[in-house]
């Protein structure tokens, strides 16, 4: 089977970057988390550091990467026992159910491997019934479903199966397989998924490389926030803009400026919807305005005497709210949405650690090469 090679193109539009891609490169133990933070930055993602992971086992665009990949994993995996998640030109296609053990090996040989691995993996088992079948357990294999729309096509186990796993986990964190096909190529790989609240999902795209990446984290959070999740990405015309949607309703947190003003007591920025927020005296106001007219009122030495140049009468105001539960002011022309509150939750249940052990027992036995025959003497 030919599959298009993924073309390493940005998911960017007028300088808005909503990608939420992680690159797991070291050791969790090794990685702090991040507190969440505005709405367009990374929260929730981990520190760089020093002997980040070869780069070559993170995704392979090609048939020979992808083999090279896997034979770089085994040396990481003897070397320090640990492999971040990795990304690969998919072997299958998301439009079939037909070789679902290819699909699945394909994410086992891919999958982070850790000692205490943190995150709860989806297992490929996870079925009501539990019967017979072909999975690793020796059970039936956890459905998947193709959501298609927004010029992407996704195989991944069904929302609802999703769902009821996190639930029964505690709405812990956990990792997905999926497969994404777009205008560069199929990948698979893994995203990283929290509910962070009520109909709210946290998604983050773990080594699949631009612009599959955001697209992936962008299709999933959709169909898992879709109160009809088969038809979810076709009511989506643009993946960009339904996460540039989603980040404006998400407000801003205001803080005061850099230099002492009579005038400004605090001010915030959120980029998605280009709306500047600002306390002045006891009231709030929105004004519609670049992210460039904000750097330059929040590193003024006079940011008063800055905003009388450059808003006061010369851009559209707005009347703002506050959220009562996450404190963030947004315009009355945007219905709020609160941001995700808090990173990755590790803790996971007994389910999850046994299954995610196994997995890193097939993984481990993976990782290790044939003995030679021993020599024969006659």
């Amino acid at each position: 089977m030919i599959v298009n090679r993924p073309q390493n193109r940005g998911f960017d539009t007028n300088g808005f970057t909503p990608a939420r891609v992680v690159s797991m490169s070291k050791a969790p133990q090794d990685q702090p988390r991040q507190p969440k933070a505005a709405p367009n930055s990374s929260g929730g993602q981990y520190d760089k550091r020093l002997n980040p992971a070869p780069s070559s086992i993170l995704h392979g665009d090609s048939p020979a990467a992808a083999a090279e990949q896997l034979e770089a994993r085994r040396a990481l995996l003897r070397e320090r026992g640990y492999a971040p998640a990795g990304s690969a030109i998919s072997e299958t296609t998301p439009h079939t159910t037909h070789h679902i053990a290819v699909w699945w090996d394909a994410h086992f040989k891919r999958a982070e491997v850790a000692p205490g691995k943190e995150f709860a993996l989806m297992p490929d088992d996870y079925t009501p019934g539990q019967k017979t079948g072909r999975a690793l357990s020796g059970k039936r294999r956890t459905h998947r479903m193709k959501y298609q729309g927004a010029g992407v096509t996704v195989r991944m186990p069904s929302a609802t199966a999703l769902k009821r796993f996190s639930k029964e986990n505690g709405d812990h964190t956990f990792d997905v397989p999926i497969e994404l096909e777009h205008d560069g190529g199929t990948v698979t790989g893994f995203v990283r998924v929290t509910k962070s609240g009520r109909g709210s999902w946290d998604v983050q795209a773990l080594n699949i490389p631009a612009p599959a990446g955001p697209k992936a984290a962008e299709a999933v959070c959709a169909v898992l926030e879709a109160r009809k999740p088969s038809t979810a990405l076709a009511e989506v015309d643009s993946l960009l803009e339904h996460r540039r949607r989603r980040w404006a309703s998400h407000g801003v947190e205001l803080k005061e400026p850099h230099a002492p003003s009579q005038m400004i007591s605090s001010m915030g920025y959120n980029q998605a919807s280009r709306q500047l927020t600002m306390k002045l005296g006891s009231r709030v106001y929105s004004y519609e305005a670049p992210k460039e007219v904000f750097d330059a009122i929040q590193n003024s030495s006079s940011p008063g005497l800055k905003y009388n140049q450059l808003v006061r009468k010369k851009r559209q105001r707005h009347e703002v709210s506050q959220c009562k539960k996450c404190k963030r002011w947004t315009p009355e022309t945007i219905k709020h949405r609160c941001p995700p509150a808090a990173g990755p939750n590790t803790e996971r249940g007994v389910g999850a650690i046994g299954y995610a052990q196994r997995v890193q027992t097939m993984a481990l036995n993976f990782s290790k090469k044939p003995e030679p025959p021993a020599a024969v003497h006659v």
